[in-house]
């Protein structure tokens, strides 16, 4: 434990994280209402019938309700899985703000700006493009 200590204080410590509404909406677009193969995978884990349709409440539910030791990765809390509160960061960046976060991420670690070739889509909605979650049913 002590040579984890020293090696994570050898550097700047800086991490990301993204508005954690838009993470779990997004999950549950991808996972849930997607109808991708491991679907019925997480929702067996989650104790949730595969075969019945799911809201995204009921999902917000049931994954609040777990212990974030037993959560999976994708929405378990940003503050567990960083160690925010045992950690001291030089930097907590926001997906939301990648550019200018990043810019300071690496000033911070001493690294000189990436020579940027072309902007890539972003894999997944920003929170100005994720639909509205008020339907019950998706």
């Amino acid at each position: 434990r002590e040579r984890l200590g020293a090696e994570l204080s050898a550097g700047p410590r800086l991490t990301m994280v993204r508005n954690p509404y838009t993470r779990l909406l997004t999950c549950f677009l991808e996972k849930i209402a997607g109808n991708r193969p491991f679907k019925k995978f997480i929702l067996y884990d989650l104790g949730l019938d595969h075969d019945e349709p799911i809201s995204f409440e009921t999902f917000v539910d049931v994954v609040c309700r777990e212990d974030s030791r037993d959560m999976d990765a994708h929405w378990a809390p940003q503050a567990f899985l960083t160690q925010a509160r045992d950690l001291r960061y030089d930097l907590i960046g926001a997906v939301e703000r990648i550019d200018e976060d990043m810019a300071a991420m690496l000033e911070i670690a001493g690294l000189p700006p990436p020579e940027i070739v072309g902007h890539l889509p972003d894999r997944t909605p920003t929170a100005t493009e994720v639909p509205d979650p008020s339907p019950p049913e998706i």
